[in-house]
């Protein structure tokens, strides 16, 4: 069986800015839409627009996807104890984006 597979990495970025974070998760939702050929409404919060995508591939390749996450937790790390505002900020677009999760179970192999 082939699952439709994404993969993030958090690895990479400098999440020490205001707005980087927003910027790199919506850069792997718009290539997911790339890759798939499903666009969503930019206008939705970029969880939402992930489940969509989420459900789309479940549908299309009829198996449940998989999603990787790879230095899940860099973006608060990187201003831990630096940074409380976005710290802050940081820890609550993580938890509306991996709430999706629980969201999209149906949608999810693992």
């Amino acid at each position: 069986k082939v699952y439709p597979v994404f993969h993030m990495d958090f690895n990479g970025g400098n999440f020490t800015e205001k707005g980087v974070l927003e910027k790199w998760i919506g850069g792997y939702i718009s290539s997911w839409e790339r890759e798939t050929g499903f666009e969503t409404d930019s206008e939705q919060p970029l969880g939402l627009r992930f489940m969509e995508i989420l459900k789309f591939a479940h549908e299309q390749s009829g198996h449940r996807a998989v999603v990787l996450v790879d230095e899940y937790d860099k973006p608060i790390l990187d201003v831990l104890d630096v940074d409380k505002n976005l710290e802050e900020e940081h820890r609550n677009i993580l938890k509306g984006f991996y709430s999706v999760f629980k969201g999209a179970d149906e949608h999810l192999q693992f």
